[in-house]
């Protein structure tokens, strides 16, 4: 049913409310390897979303074909929907990083830049930073004898009955975060500093006023969205320190520690 809402209705004045919508849908995971709660030294390796296996698809299909309009309601539902969506994030990568190109590249609309730029910091937190997910997102009701029957609408959630899993980003996550800052942070950023060879040739580098402001806003979204993984010091050297650091500093500095040598030098 949310599917079919998400691919036949497309409501531009609610589109915060869509994106919730998605938000919700795919908050709800399981852990399908590992076995861990996300908590201490046992954290899940691989949970899968059925939510946003199914809403994918839908949401970056054709987005070149439709009016922009339609294109910018399809991408704020998938940032709402990749926001807390964990490690399944992984498997729809070059769908997510299409979408997000598609967006960037509409330089001369600017609400569906803008709307490329969050889609970009949501997926970007969504695989670098932690943060707590439920069991189930939805009311319950437990039976006299203990058993769990189907969720009923209008029904208080019991908290002691639902635990509390942590995302805590894998190596292969960071992978990919740093991917991303690569191809549309820093790639535009060495962009404004290199003339074509015209302008190179006439010794000086025309850049556009436009280029400046909408490079700037995809290093600010970038920013809001990694800053949790960029760290002052070498990972190794934190960990090696004798004077006292901020636990989330240390974590950051193992969890990179994790990825690639060349995510590593990125970092650097």
């Amino acid at each position: 049913p949310i599917s079919q809402f998400v691919r036949e209705e497309t409501l531009p004045f609610a589109v915060k409310d869509a994106s919730l919508l998605c938000q919700a849908v795919c908050s709800t995971r399981f852990v399908v390897s590992g076995g861990g709660n996300g908590g201490g030294d046992n954290p899940p390796t691989k949970d899968r979303s059925p939510g946003l296996d199914a809403l994918v698809p839908i949401l970056t299909e054709d987005l070149e074909h439709m009016s922009n309009k339609s294109a910018i309601y399809r991408l704020r539902c998938l940032s709402g929907a990749v926001r807390y969506a964990g490690s399944t994030v992984l498997k729809h990568r070059e769908a997510i990083t299409s979408a997000i190109s598609f967006a960037l590249s509409k330089s001369d609309d600017r609400a569906l830049f803008k709307t490329g730029c969050k889609l970009l910091r949501h997926t970007l937190s969504s695989q670098c930073e932690e943060y707590p997910i439920a069991q189930g997102v939805h009311p319950k009701r437990v039976a006299n004898n203990g058993s769990s029957p189907p969720p009923v609408l209008g029904t208080s959630a019991l908290l002691h009955g639902d635990r509390i899993w942590w995302h805590v980003p894998s190596g292969e996550q960071i992978d990919f975060t740093v991917s991303l800052l690569s191809q549309f942070a820093m790639t535009r950023w060495m962009d404004l500093g290199s003339p074509s060879d015209g302008e190179a040739a006439a010794g000086a580098a025309n850049v556009s006023l436009q280029q400046w402001r909408q490079t700037l806003r995809v290093l600010r979204y970038t920013l809001r969205g990694c800053s949790g993984i960029l760290l002052d010091e070498d990972p190794e050297i934190i960990l090696t320190q004798d004077k006292e650091i901020c636990p989330k500093e240390m974590a950051a500095a193992r969890l990179i520690l994790t990825s690639s040598i060349q995510t590593r030098k990125v970092l650097q």
